[in-house]
């Protein structure tokens, strides 16, 4: 559990540096800033297994995701400079998308295992075993989704990056088409 909880906040703060970065790319430093301190904190708290800070450190991840996409989408302006970063961000956000798909199997036999824990407790012990794997039970159940919005983001940033005729990796459109 320790593990798939550690790799799925590991992923968020990915994201979250994607956030900044992107942010950065688009000349709002101090909303960037912002989302450094409050992902940070944020991730402390995940990191310690809670099952709500884990919700709400990857409510935060995505909404500041989507807020990124969005000046994709609308074609927001970019500056010379911030083009560099926009391809840092670029980096980020694949490392990001791996890095969860790259939990997946890990993340299924922690759910199976799970399961059968849960099934094999007496009533007695059904509940606190219950308690005990929550955090471990609500990244297995998360990561799918977590997994998709953020391909679906990368999609979009790549998608403004060709429009605005940013460098992309050679390799890019292939990864992204086997996610």
């Amino acid at each position: 559990q320790e593990s798939i909880v550690q790799s799925f906040v590991a992923a968020n703060d990915l994201v979250n540096e994607t956030n900044a970065v992107m942010l950065e790319a688009f000349g709002r430093k101090e909303e960037a800033a912002k989302v450094r301190e409050e992902g940070a904190a944020l991730s402390a708290k995940a990191t310690e297994g809670d099952t709500d800070a884990l919700k709400e450190f990857t409510v935060f991840s995505q909404d500041n995701l989507d807020i990124v996409a969005s000046f994709a989408t609308d074609r927001a302006e970019i500056s010379a400079e911030g083009r560099e970063k926009y391809v840092e961000g670029l980096v980020l956000a694949f490392e990001s998308v791996m890095a969860s798909k790259g939990m997946a199997a890990e993340a299924s036999a922690f759910a199976t295992s799970a399961q059968n824990d849960i099934k094999s407790a007496s009533m007695l012990q059904k509940a606190k075993v219950v308690k005990k794997l929550a955090a471990g039970s609500f990244v297995a159940k998360e990561l799918p989704g977590f997994t998709q919005r953020l391909t679906g983001s990368v999609g979009s940033l790549m998608t403004y990056a060709k429009s605005v005729d940013i460098p992309t990796p050679d390799d890019a459109t292939d990864v992204l088409a086997s996610l």
